[in-house]
């Protein structure tokens, strides 16, 4: 796969790309930090598990046309983590879950920040969504402040897979809104004139 081709998403110190099977040396990497992979229910993955992920992100490519995406970092060339899409049903609804985990010499740089709110422009102008939330354990402090970051406030706490979660949600702009708010009036412009 061409890195050019299929990129997704850039940002000033990031570009999001599919993923391919070449990343498994450095996503494998990044699931054996215990530190890391403190707060995923999974705990660390030996290979043959993050073997078994990248396919099933893989597969997402191809049946929701979205997924999880690598994260490089441009400066490096280095694959910093993940950050994309994870689609949900949840109370009989469709939500499109922002994800990101990043690569412990990444954190405390704003990257993931800077990952997850590209991501949720980009639901909400080319994938059209009306909503996108972050499902985040009950304890993992640093992705909630990513959360927040990212325009999301709390929605609902509940349990997946027995594990207590917390939902961050954020609603797309209403294009009306916006409108009035850049028309000073409070009121949308009229396109009639």
């Amino acid at each position: 796969m061409n890195a050019k081709t299929d990129k997704v998403i850039e940002t000033p110190r990031l570009l999001m790309r599919r993923m391919t099977s070449a990343d498994l040396p450095a996503i494998a990497e990044i699931f054996a930090d215990p530190e890391v992979m403190r707060f995923y229910q999974s705990g660390v993955r030996d290979r043959a598990a993050t073997v078994a992920w990248l396919e099933r992100n893989l597969e997402r490519y191809a049946r929701e046309g979205v997924g999880l995406y690598a994260l490089i970092h441009r400066e490096s060339g280095e694959l910093a983590g993940h950050c994309g899409f994870i689609v949900w049903e949840l109370s009989g609804r469709r939500e499109l879950e922002i994800a990101y985990c990043l690569a412990k010499k990444f954190w405390g740089h704003g990257l993931a920040s800077e990952a997850a709110i590209a991501c949720r422009q980009y639901a909400f102008a080319a994938l059209d969504e009306p909503r996108v939330i972050s499902i985040i354990h009950h304890q993992n402090e640093a992705s909630k402040r990513v959360a927040i970051r990212n325009g999301m406030r709390v929605w609902r706490k509940t349990e997946i897979k027995g594990t207590p979660v917390v939902i961050y949600a954020v609603e797309a702009p209403d294009p009306a809104c916006d409108a009035a708010s850049k028309t000073g009036t409070g009121r949308p412009p009229n396109r009639s004139a």
